[in-house]
């Protein structure tokens, strides 16, 4: 019999988008190239997801909200040119266009999370499972 797999929303998403790219993320577990967006696209959903968390221990205003967000930035960077999936860029200043840019994104979030106020709830995980299936999310 073979291993068990957990199905979370992720994996049926990949499998649902393409069968092929379900096989080479889950199964080959063949990464593929670390785009400049996917990059930027999971530090902004990071900074959303714990805006709250670090409202008062990280930064008080907008400025330091951006700020912030440009030090993860330049970890994240530095951090890919250390390892075996290096971001490809679009072109060679991009690195620098972007952080640049994240200054404009937070300085735009940040009044509209403040009046906004913290969410009432967040997505609670569930696990559900069907005969030997099981789907997972965290």
């Amino acid at each position: 019999m073979g291993r068990e797999i957990l199905w979370s929303p992720s994996r049926i998403d990949a499998a649902n988008y393409c069968r092929m790219r379900y096989y080479l993320k889950y199964i080959e577990h063949n990464q593929g190239l670390q785009l400049s967006a996917f990059l930027k696209g999971g530090l902004l959903h990071e900074l959303i997801e714990n805006f709250w968390n670090r409202l008062n221990v990280k930064y008080s205003d907008a400025g330091e909200f951006a700020k912030y967000a440009q030090g993860k930035w330049q970890q994240q960077c530095i951090r890919s040119e250390h390892s075996d999936r290096p971001v490809v860029w679009k072109y060679p200043e991009e690195r620098w266009v972007i952080k640049k840019d994240l200054e404009g994104i937070c300085e735009t979030l940040f009044p509209i999370f403040m009046e906004e106020g913290k969410p009432i709830y967040s997505e609670l995980g569930f696990t559900i499972r069907i005969g030997e299936k099981h789907l997972q999310a965290e």
